[in-house]
């Protein structure tokens, strides 16, 4: 299994505005956790919905952006031939 750190900017309504990711194919949980706090250093404002699993990020309290981060499981595919 590996995993997949994503991020996506949104407006204050909650638009999609641009998406990206931030490492793929990580094999540990703790080093995509790794690559979270690291991203999300340089934000002052930052919060956590378990719920929902993912991080929410601003550059203050009252930024019209925010950034969300969260971390996707993968399976590896096993082909047999």
């Amino acid at each position: 299994m590996t995993y997949r750190v994503q991020w996506q900017m949104v407006g204050r309504s909650g638009q999609p505005l641009v998406t990206g990711c931030l490492g793929e194919g990580i094999s540990a949980y703790s080093d995509a956790v790794a690559a979270v706090a690291e991203f999300l250093r340089s934000y002052p404002d930052v919060c956590r919905c378990p719920a929902e699993s993912y991080w929410i990020a601003r550059r203050s309290i009252d930024a019209d952006l925010a950034v969300w981060v969260w971390i996707e499981r993968h399976r590896i595919e096993e082909t047999t031939e």
